[in-house]
């Protein structure tokens, strides 16, 4: 009965961890030069409330981040932290550019009590959530860049 058990469990934890490791789509391609994307990706983050921690044309790195309120009775989070690190890059194509994006996520947790706040950061590492790089290169996308594909 045990070993029958181990064999039904087995292919289940292989499909569960394979499904866990699948790789999010964190790049974008787009039809135009890199100092062009880079400039109007500083743009996009302005407009949109995000804090430019680091900006460095030369070698199209753009660091941001954005603190996203929690506000949920009865739960420890208070918010999270996410940083995003653009890489902007010459395409492989005359006049266009690659766009990778890397999230990180620390949450703001609660602790203490009523009369005694205290509050600190739980790195959660590099978002694998696709839906987060998809709200920022869609949003790129649709702020005046002509996409060339989203890789």
């Amino acid at each position: 009965m045990k070993k029958l058990a181990l064999s039904a469990f087995l292919p289940l934890l292989l499909v569960l961890t394979l499904h866990a490791q699948k790789r999010v789509v964190s790049q974008a391609t787009f039809r135009q030069a890199a100092d062009v994307v880079f400039q109007k990706t500083i743009d996009y983050l302005l407009e949109h409330d995000y804090f430019i921690a680091n900006a460095d044309r030369a070698t199209g790195f753009i660091q941001a981040t954005q603190f996203v309120s929690i506000r949920k009775a009865l739960s420890a989070k208070s918010g999270e932290q996410r940083t995003y690190n653009f890489f902007i890059r010459p395409g492989d194509e005359e006049h266009t550019s690659t766009v990778r994006l890397q999230i990180h996520i620390a949450t703001k947790m609660f602790g203490g009590d009523i009369h005694n706040k205290t509050y600190h950061f739980k790195d959660d590492g590099i978002s694998k959530d696709q839906s987060l790089y998809d709200e920022v290169l869609e949003g790129l996308k649709g702020s005046g860049y002509p996409p060339a594909a989203l890789n």
